[in-house]
This record gives structure tokens, C-alpha cells and sequence, in this order.
């Protein structure tokens, strides 16, 4: 599994869980590594803690704590129940954000990574106005919502625009590379903090270099 140092925020920590590889035959000697190679002039800290490998703990804690002894999880401050998938606080059922605020709510978003509020794109017409969520960083580029209780949710919508019909320095996108579809915007959910996300949509550059408005189901 090959984590990258830029995908993830800076001083934060985080759970990463992964199913062993079927071929790891049980009556072999198996041993794990974690490893960095050096790179001219990077310097990145990082840190491994609370490691478990074992059987399976139920549902791998949702994302909200880890595995011990007896395939027990022992749950995050504020998580509960055998897998750890039940708040201890009421969750909010929905999110409107027009990011008109100039700052992103904390509120409503747990991670901004490669963006924030901003002007780049310029308004998103007909369909928005004002600012937008703009992303223009290096690296991995994604906004992630606070958990939701979407128990009488059912639809999500939003407006999106990749780059522009004017190519702007602030706002374009190189139709003609090779590697366009490689760069879609996806949208994705999950229901285990992360440990897992689920493709509702993908959005080609070339479908959306004019701003649209786009509704899907909610599936859960």
C-alpha cells in the first residue's frame, strides 16, 4: 500500500486500515515493513502508532478507533458501540453552504485540502454567484463534509465548473493532454470515517468547463 506524503494535511493524524491480500497464505512466514525512501531535499515526519495485525474487528471500527486483543475495538472520544458507528452527539441532517461567508465553515466541513473560498473561477453563472469552493493547490485537491445522519436526506446537489472557456491563469484545464480522464472530479461517500469511499459520480474536464448544476440520490 503506498501512501503519499502530499495526500495527506500536515500534523494530523489519521487511521489508515487495510484487508490483507488474499495470496498471504496462513502457513507462511509474513512480515510487514513500513518504509520511506529519501528524496533530495524533503524532509517528512511521520510517526506509526497503535499498530494491529490480526483478525478482522467488526466493521474495522468504522474508522473511529482500532483494534485489540479478542477483535475488540476500543473506540474514539465520542464513538460508541461494538464497531464504533454510533455518535455520541447528534449529527446534523444537512448541509447548505453558498461560501459566502469569505471562510470556509467548520461547521459543515471536516478537511479542505488543495483549496478554500475564493474568486478563480470567477462566478459560476447562470447557476451560482459570489464566491465559490476553489481549487487551484498542489497535490491532492478534496473537500470532505462533516458526518451526516441522512436518515430523511435523499438528494445532493451542487454546481461544479473545471477550468473555463477562457482559460484563464486562475481557472483552466488542458483538454488536449492525455491524462484529462485521469483527472475528473469525483464524487464519493463514506460511511466508515474514510477507511472506505464509494463512487457516486465522476466529472471529465471536458463536460464541465462550463459551470453546471448536477442532483443525485443519495445511496445509502
Amino acid at each position: 500500500m503506498r501512501i503519499e506524503p502530499n495526500s495527506y494535511p500536515r500534523c494530523q493524524v489519521l487511521y489508515v486500515l487495510s484487508h490483507l491480500p488474499s495470496r498471504l497464505l496462513p502457513c507462511r512466514a509474513t512480515q510487514f515493513r513500513w518504509i520511506q525512501k529519501e528524496g533530495a531535499g524533503e524532509r517528512h515526519g511521520w510517526g506509526v502508532d497503535q499498530v494491529y495485525i490480526g483478525e478482522a474487528c467488526p466493521g474495522m471500527c468504522s474508522g473511529h478507533g482500532y483494534c485489540t486483543s479478542g477483535v475488540v475495538c476500543i473506540c474514539d472520544e465520542g464513538h460508541r458501540g461494538d464497531d464504533c458507528s454510533l455518535s455520541s452527539s447528534d449529527l446534523p441532517s444537512s448541509i447548505k453552504d453558498n461560501f459566502e461567508s469569505g471562510s470556509v465553515s467548520e461547521e459543515s466541513w471536516q478537511l479542505i485540502q488543495g483549496g478554500g473560498v475564493g474568486s478563480g473561477c470567477g462566478q459560476l453563472s447562470p447557476h451560482a454567484h459570489g464566491d465559490s469552493l476553489y481549487f487551484n493547490g498542489c497535490k491532492m485537491r478534496q473537500a470532505i463534509t462533516k458526518p451526516l445522519d441522512l436518515t430523511r436526506a435523499s438528494k445532493i446537489m451542487f454546481v461544479l465548473q473545471i477550468g473555463s472557456v477562457s482559460q484563464t491563469d486562475s481557472c483552466n484545464t488542458a483538454l488536449d493532454q492525455e491524462n484529462t480522464v485521469d483527472r475528473a472530479v469525483l464524487l464519493q461517500y463514506t460511511v466508515n470515517n474514510g477507511v472506505s469511499w464509494h463512487v457516486i459520480a465522476q466529472h471529465q474536464p471536458k463536460d464541465f468547463i462550463k459551470a453546471q448544476r448536477v442532483s443525485y440520490n443519495i445511496p445509502l
